[in-house]
């Protein structure tokens, strides 16, 4: 091989190393100022905040949202975070989302359990682990001593499996042998009665 032939293939040997040098070079400074190595935002505490002040305090840091889920809780106010990812000062890059849990701004709706036939007992404590209230006892003559003879809803029979939001409240009739126990709740007796002739 003469040394010419030599010098050529050596020079463009050379070009072709710097070449792909500085085409490396370029794309590592392109990616750094595109991803912007090194630059981090500390993500903000939302949560026990209402959702519309926290989306604020999110979208001023330059970063994303997203409502993953809402939960029920009945003695929260509804539209409150109650849980982000990533948590409150965690470093992440600019534009990254922040996925929120909130409280639902209406209970959900569940089965109305079967109450006839069960004792008062019992049927207070069905309520309860139902998320229901419960509300006015009402005691009137029946051939049931102690039991649930009616459940309603708003001075209304709610039958099993009608659908009804959680926290509502269910009045009880309780059967009674004899003579009724006196009630205060008199008007709502009547009422209860008008609605079932």
């Amino acid at each position: 091989m003469s040394k010419n032939i030599l010098k050529i293939y050596l020079l463009h040997f050379s070009i072709a190393v710097i070449s792909v040098i500085t085409f490396l070079w370029i794309i590592n400074l392109y990616l750094n100022k595109f991803t912007k190595h090194n630059e981090y935002i500390n993500t903000p505490n939302v949560t026990k905040i209402e959702l519309q002040k926290g989306i604020q305090i999110i979208t001023s840091r330059k970063l994303r949202y997203t409502i993953i889920d809402s939960i029920y809780h009945p003695q929260e106010k509804s539209g409150i975070i109650v849980y982000q990812n990533p948590e409150p000062n965690t470093k992440v890059k600019e534009n990254r989302n922040i996925y929120i849990t909130i409280t639902s701004f209406q209970p959900p709706s569940i089965e109305m359990p079967k109450l006839v036939d069960l004792s008062e007992r019992q049927a207070i404590m069905i309520l309860k682990s139902y998320d229901l209230k419960v509300g006015k006892i009402i005691y009137e003559l029946s051939y049931c001593n102690g039991c649930v003879v009616k459940q309603l809803y708003k001075y209304k029979e709610i039958l099993p499996g009608k659908y009804i939001q959680k926290g509502s409240a269910i009045d009880l009739i309780i059967g009674q042998k004899g003579n009724a126990i006196p009630s205060a709740h008199s008007d709502t007796i009547n009422k209860a009665e008008t609605s079932f002739e």
